[in-house]
């Protein structure tokens, strides 16, 4: 494995090309996006404007550079299948295919495994939740539901189809007008009880077989000083160092992600294996840890402080998950 693709051009795919040349073996980085990225470059990676979400595009660019790896950076990629063509031409991904990637790409489909979860190892994961078939069962939904709640687009919104009562809309009318107006344009959505708790992510990297877990992370959401302005996302994040969390939560924390790596295959009926990164979106409530969510990559700006202190470089990483041989990650 000597030439490596990434598919992406952000920051988070800064991150894995530093990561990656941290090996003392002789690499080179090939990386395809809408536009070319500073950092990247200043590594002496080789840029392609390319369709990433174009399987014959991609595949193109990986035959012409004799690429033998590629690791998908967005979430987009994942959702139209670009893993699975290029594995079916025998190129080996860092990734999950397109239908275990549906852990990110459906809401629905997450909350519908993580029941099937409880039930089958008699545990509590989701909050409740409520999925709409009829504009009828969405005027009722306040008769019988008197709890705050989140609205989630089910499909990927590019972090803007989450909006939470108190933060997006501020009571049961307002929040019944967004369910009307989303069902009306026929976008598909849930409802889940808001959660109230201290937010946290734990990351598992996996072979399909092997699974090493990753320290957990807080990222800080709100733009502007002491947290006074709007929910951006992305505004920084800390590592390890989370007082809130003790080591029995962050075992459990460990211990779902194990569980949801070894059912997803199972539960979506396919012979593939998950492959990648699983990331945990957690909570801890007054009532035990819960998901809030499931992503199928690494997440920006998680990826920053997780690669600068991880000790093992991601290049070994890349070939010991080719390999099936994934050992403890350190960091």
């Amino acid at each position: 494995m000597k030439n490596i693709g990434i598919i992406g051009c952000d920051g988070r795919e800064n991150a894995i090309g530093k990561s990656l040349l941290r090996t003392l073996e002789k690499i080179k980085i090939f990386y395809m996006g809408s536009h070319s990225n500073i950092g990247l470059d200043n590594l002496g990676a080789i840029y392609e404007n390319g369709d990433i979400l174009n399987g014959g595009v991609i595949l193109d660019w990986v035959k012409k550079n004799n690429i033998e790896f590629v690791i998908i950076g967005p979430e987009k990629p994942l959702e139209v299948g670009i893993v699975d063509i290029l594995e079916e031409n025998d190129i080996e991904c860092f990734g999950p295919r397109k239908i275990l990637a549906l852990l990110e790409t459906s809401k629905l489909f997450c909350r519908n495994f993580l029941s099937m979860l409880e039930k089958k190892y008699n545990l509590e994961l989701n909050p409740k939740y409520f999925e709409f078939t009829t504009e009828e069962e969405i005027l009722c939904f306040k008769k019988v539901f008197s709890n705050p709640y989140v609205i989630k687009q089910d499909e990927l919104a590019g972090g803007k189809g989450v909006l939470v009562m108190g933060d997006h809309f501020n009571s049961f009318t307002e929040g019944e007008k967004i369910c009307t107006d989303l069902y009306r344009k026929n976008i598909s959505f849930i409802i889940e009880e808001k959660l109230i708790g201290e937010e946290f992510s734990l990351l598992s990297i996996t072979d399909g077989i092997n699974i090493s877990h990753c320290p957990p992370i807080q990222d800080y959401k709100r733009a502007y000083e002491n947290n006074t302005g709007p929910n951006t996302g992305g505004m920084g994040a800390i590592l390890n160092y989370l007082p809130f969390l003790n080591e029995e939560d962050i075992k459990i924390a460990e211990k779902i992600n194990q569980m949801v790596i070894e059912n997803i295959s199972q539960y979506t009926n396919t012979n593939h294996k998950y492959k990648g990164v699983l990331y945990g979106s957690f909570i801890k409530t007054s009532d035990g840890i819960r998901v809030i969510e499931y992503n199928c990559r690494f997440g920006d700006p998680e990826i920053i402080p997780l690669f600068e202190a991880m000790k093992t470089n991601f290049y070994n990483i890349c070939k010991n998950i080719s390999k099936k041989t994934l050992a403890p990650i350190h960091f």
